[in-house]
């Protein structure tokens, strides 16, 4: 399976003032199951540009039979960052790009 749909992704820097340095990723996935939930974690090791997040999308399947039915459900990753560190985000799934995101800053 390659890149499953996926729709409104977004990637920011929270440093507004009071709050904690936070890269936020968010977007929607399409999946055939409620029982599948999709999930971000960061690739291990990370590619050669220090400035590019590489993030692998993974459908995890419970136990729990879900509904099937086909439905976007929306995956959030949240990491401690400071301003500069990252420019863009690499979303990847079984070794394909699903997308890459320019990361904005909000203040």
């Amino acid at each position: 399976m390659s890149c499953p749909n996926i729709k409104n992704f977004s990637a920011w820097i929270n440093s507004m003032p009071g709050s904690i340095n936070e890269l936020i990723v968010q977007g929607e996935v399409e999946t055939s199951s409620g029982s599948i939930t999709p999930m971000l974690t960061e690739a291990e090791p990370q590619g050669i540009n220090q400035k590019i997040l590489i993030l692998n999308l993974h459908l995890k399947k419970s136990s729990n039979p879900g509904i099937q039915v086909i439905s976007y459900q929306g995956v959030r990753f949240v990491k401690k960052a400071e301003i500069g560190k990252y420019e863009s985000v690499e979303i990847n799934s079984e070794g394909e790009v699903c997308t890459s995101l320019s990361i904005s800053e909000v203040i």
